[in-house]
């Protein structure tokens, strides 16, 4: 006999964490980043980085939204949906209402590039990837190096999600890559931090800092360094291209852009893991009381403290430590 609550399961994989055992984490004030971009023990600072270039997930790992070495999940590869005006003069729209690329592969656009895309089968920007060999645009990329592109309908996003409180800082480039295609060959970016996206809602976002880019041009490089900005939990940084509004039918043509950034948390903060007592056992009450509590048990299933749903009832444990599959 089955248990009624079948969503126990997703409901308790927050406090088995709590239980599952494992090394505890270090500190946060005890961790930080080696030249080489690897959590290790350093007791005598307080920041944490995080690297786009070395965290990005290629191949098998792909994944989006991209996991950072936490294995939270901090990198989000995303499109715009709105814009103004016929694409000569086309304005993108960045509104918060952000989706995400939804296609993936080896070999974007016939290219060594190993990540997202819009649509890679028709070969529609935006993208976002890895190059796994030398690419020569315009500019000579490098294996390793991360490049990203708007498409004709929608500038391409990447989301930075902050796992800690703190303050951050942040440096970046956005280099255009390409000098194939004459006037189309120049993009616009932006940095702005934001609420989570939202498709329907979207938000206003708030600009931190924003520039142009054309290959072969003084502006060719568009380096920026943001300092002392406070962070959440949940915070979003967003980095944004779009193509250059410049008269022609295909601004998007010729968009190649390196990108490279790295953020540091100093004083770095995690929010407190949730309780059973304060988080888990309120939805329970209100779920799963009715049967499972005080007046009824039915299956002999108890789900008023943890101990009683570790023993279980009459299909035995209602959860199993560190095995989602073997819980109810």
């Amino acid at each position: 006999m089955k248990y009624k609550p079948v969503f126990l399961v997703a409901l308790l994989l927050i406090p088995l964490t709590i239980l599952r055992a494992e090394e505890p984490r270090l500190p946060l004030a005890a961790v930080a980043p080696s030249s080489d971009g690897v959590v290790t023990d350093a007791s005598s600072t307080e920041a944490l980085t995080w690297s786009l270039v070395q965290e990005f997930r290629p191949g098998e790992s792909r994944e989006n939204p991209n996991s950072d070495r936490e294995s939270q999940p901090t990198w989000h590869f995303l499109r715009t949906t709105g814009f103004n005006g016929s694409v000569e003069a086309r304005e993108w729209l960045r509104d918060g209402k952000y989706v995400p690329l939804a296609e993936q592969g080896d070999k974007l656009f016939e290219s060594p590039l190993d990540g997202w895309a819009y649509r890679a089968g028709e070969r529609l920007a935006p993208l976002v990837g890895k190059l796994t060999a030398e690419y020569d645009v315009g500019l000579k990329f490098k294996a390793g190096d991360m490049l990203i592109a708007p498409g004709p309908e929608h500038a391409v996003v990447i989301g930075w999600r902050s796992p800690v409180a703190g303050m951050l800082e942040i440096r970046g480039v956005f280099e255009h890559a390409q000098n194939c295609c004459g006037v189309n060959s120049q993009i616009k970016w932006y940095v702005e931090r934001g609420p989570a996206p939202e498709e329907k809602l979207g938000f206003e976002p708030t600009p931190l800092v924003s520039g142009n880019s054309d290959f072969g041009s003084p502006n060719q490089v568009g380096e920026f360094h943001i300092k002392d900005q406070p962070i959440q939990p949940g915070d979003f940084i967003y980095f944004i291209v779009d193509a250059f509004a410049d008269g022609t039918g295909t601004p998007h043509h010729g968009d190649a852009t390196r990108f490279d950034v790295t953020l540091t948390v100093r004083d770095a903060k995690r929010s407190p893991p949730p309780g059973f007592e304060k988080d888990v056992l309120p939805v329970l009450a209100q779920k799963c009381h009715e049967c499972h509590g005080e007046t009824v048990q039915e299956a002999k299933l108890d789900l008023r403290t943890l101990s009683a749903m570790l023993q279980g009832g009459e299909s035995g444990p209602a959860i199993v430590v560190g095995d989602s599959g073997g819980s109810l």
